[in-house]
């Protein structure tokens, strides 16, 4: 897990201590210089990363959720 990748679930997690206030994807870009779609690519990356789920248990099983919530409308 990279710095970048630090910053990204920092972001994150700070987001879902707040609430929704629409500003997530500007801010994951203010910290990590990644476009909204490359920031999303990482999270979904990191979701298969022990080390990310090691430094961010709470954050990672959120993501993962909404993750697989979305999958099953789609499906």
């Amino acid at each position: 897990m990279t710095p970048q990748d630090e910053q990204l679930l920092e972001a994150i997690g700070e987001h879902l201590n707040r609430g929704r206030d629409g500003r997530l994807e500007s801010v994951m870009a203010e910290r990590t210089g990644l476009s909204a779609v490359r920031s999303w690519q990482r999270v979904n990356a990191l979701l298969d990363d022990a080390e990310a789920w090691a430094a961010y248990p709470i954050v990672m099983g959120v993501l993962r959720s909404r993750r697989d919530r979305g999958r099953r409308c789609a499906a």
